[in-house]
């Protein structure tokens, strides 16, 4: 008899916190930065694996171990795009070898690889980058720099 009526008293919260849990994992303001991400690799598009800067995420603070980032698994679940986790340094020797197009890096490897590759923001990149609160960006490398040299605009001399 007791144990039916604290079940019925703990129904309305259960359910209370599950519509609040659904809710919160859509719609929540981290998340929906995250998605906008991975709908903007999407659209972009790779025939090759999108490398992600395994700096960004996944690295677990209570036991130190990596794993899966959150950014990472929704563009697994989500996504056609086959995902390729590295390290930076190995995603620079993997685009250096034209194994990918594509990559989701921290800002700051972003500025490392804007040094020696051209690339390009993929349509709504750069309104959605200044509103995120994790510094990533989606970037598409067209090709390395000194392979490239006609792409840099230099002003006529008079």
């Amino acid at each position: 008899m007791y144990a039916t009526l604290v079940v019925l008293l703990c129904i309305p919260s259960v359910a209370s916190l599950a519509s609040y849990i659904s809710v919160t994992a859509t719609d929540g303001p981290h998340n929906g930065e995250l998605y906008r991400a991975v709908a903007i690799a999407a659209a972009a598009g790779s025939s090759k694996p999108v490398l992600v800067d395994a700096t960004i995420s996944g690295t677990r603070a209570s036991t130190g171990r990596e794993g899966t980032g959150v950014l990472e698994y929704i563009m697994l679940v989500d996504t056609p795009l086959s995902v390729r986790r590295s390290q930076p340094a190995d995603l620079i020797k993997s685009l250096e070898r034209g194994e990918s197009d594509l990559v989701l890096v921290s800002t700051r490897l972003l500025h490392r690889l804007d040094k020696g590759f051209v690339l390009e923001m993929p349509p709504g990149e750069d309104e959605a980058r200044p509103r995120r609160r994790a510094p990533f960006a989606v970037a598409r490398v067209v090709g390395q720099a000194e392979e490239l040299p006609d792409l840099d605009i230099v002003a006529a001399e008079p």
